[in-house]
């Protein structure tokens, strides 16, 4: 328990809740100076008393034998061991009194705040107290002992010990303390400082390379991090070029590239790049000709480079800053469009991208049918229905088509405000969901050219 008290002392967090009291210190000191005289005395007799303890019943001698004289004399020795195993005690109670006092120190450095005098600014003091802030910073940081206090201690105690039970057993020479003189004269004690020294050498060595492996560590990943930051930057200029005339990379070219950085990237600062530049881009994308959409639903026999890129840049950085709800939008309006080309095939046409366009049309018979496709990330309200509706009607009336598909992910409500019977929403989400196309598109179709009722 004792051992416990000193151990919880040694490494209790240093901060404001630790203070140097003398009535606490003292105390503690002196029980740590009683344990080491316990633990470098009592061994010193048991020692003792099991080498001779084979040669003769020490337990139960005769008082005219050998054996009893020779306990007798053991009997001294282990006092005189006991009253030299104070010495330990002594530096033991006198570091430990000076180790609290220095960790105290370290406590009201670390914890102790700035007081303003009178007549001192906030800035003076700060600027005042800086270096000793960053002197008392390290020191504090760890909160705790090093390793090598409690060490050193040991070290310190133990050979005050060993120097003692050596002078006390010289009289003697009994056991222990002739085979320690003879070792020591001997060619095996070179072999103990040699393999100490190897040890030592292998400790620096393994230090070395502990370091040069660390900074070999550090020098990648700042390599890494410039490596990163190169590509980034010549791909941003290539995907937004800052010439209007420029021709940007294609948008495949885009997308895996910095899907690729996306993936590579170390921290969300990477990634929020990624997203701000893929924002900028996709909307680039979103404005440009006709070709795009007729690319995309061309490609659905060519193995969908174009959706597999959305797809794969979406997936690889969905909840992280890398995500673009552009991009979203756009991998959305590709899944729709190659739907309504599974579903109606060569009655599905792509009108050029304008102002006012549908994003297709739906030729049946004599009868046309505009699809929008809206990828709404959040429920719409009444007031963005209603415009919604509104573009709608405007869309259709501009295409000349009998009325107008909405495809969105979700159900959008208040739809029942829509002016005319001609308007259907579809909620798509997967290939399941192509059947609710054709009948929207139909119910269309097959409705009167006057119908005006929801």
């Amino acid at each position: 328990m004792l051992v416990a008290v000193v151990l919880w002392s040694f490494t209790w967090p240093a901060g404001p809740r630790f203070t140097y009291e003398r009535r606490r210190a003292i105390p503690l000191a002196l029980v740590f100076g009683l344990i080491t005289v316990t633990v470098f005395a009592w061994p010193v007799q048991i020692v003792i008393l099991a080498i001779t303890g084979p040669r003769c019943n020490v337990f139960v001698p005769s008082v005219e034998s050998t054996c009893y004289k020779q306990l007798v004399d053991l009997e001294v020795v282990a006092s005189q061991a006991t009253m030299f195993a104070l010495v330990p005690g002594v530096i033991a109670f006198f570091l430990v009194l000076w180790l609290l006092h220095v960790k105290a120190r370290m406590s009201r450095e670390a914890g102790g705040g700035l007081s303003l005098g009178p007549g001192t600014s906030a800035e003076e003091r700060l600027e005042n107290e800086a270096p000793r802030m960053k002197q008392a910073r390290p020191r504090a940081a760890s909160g705790r002992w090093p390793s090598w206090v409690l060490v050193g201690t040991a070290i310190i105690a133990g050979t005050v010990s060993a120097a003692a039970v050596l002078a006390l057993d010289r009289p003697h020479r009994w056991g222990v303390g002739a085979w320690i003189s003879d070792f020591a004269k001997s060619p095996g004690i070179a072999g103990v400082f040699a393999v100490a020294a190897a040890s030592l050498a292998l400790w620096g060595i393994l230090r070395q390379v502990a370091v040069a492996r660390s900074s070999l560590s550090h020098q990648q990943t700042i390599e890494t991090e410039r490596s990163w930051w190169t590509r980034f930057e010549w791909a941003s200029t290539r995907a937004v070029p800052s010439d209007p005339t420029a021709q940007p990379l294609p948008w495949n070219a885009v997308l895996s590239t910095f899907n690729a950085l996306a993936v590579s990237a170390q921290d969300d600062v990477q990634r929020t790049a990624v997203g701000a530049i893929m924002e900028v881009a996709g909307r680039t994308e979103q404005t440009s000709e006709s070709h795009r959409k007729r690319d995309v639903v061309s490609a659905a026999t060519e193995g969908r480079p174009s959706v597999s890129a959305l797809e794969s840049y979406v997936h690889s950085t969905a909840g992280t800053p890398a995500s673009s709800p552009v991009v979203e939008a756009l991998l959305y309006e590709a899944q729709v469009l190659e739907a309504l080309k599974r579903v109606f095939g060569d009655s599905l046409n792509l009108p050029a991208r304008e102002r006012n366009m549908a994003d297709a049309l739906v030729v049946r018979g004599q009868v046309q049918v505009a699809v929008e496709i809206r990828n709404f990330s959040e429920t719409a309200g009444p007031v963005s229905t209603d415009r919604l509706l509104a573009q709608l009607k405007t869309l259709r009336d501009v295409s000349g088509a009998a009325g107008a598909v909405v495809v969105a992910p979700g159900e959008i409500p208040y739809t029942e405000r829509a002016p005319a019977a001609d308007i259907r929403v579809v909620k798509w989400t997967s290939p399941e969901d192509d059947e609710a196309l054709r009948l929207a598109v139909d119910s269309i179709v097959g409705l009167p050219p006057a119908a005006a009722v929801v």
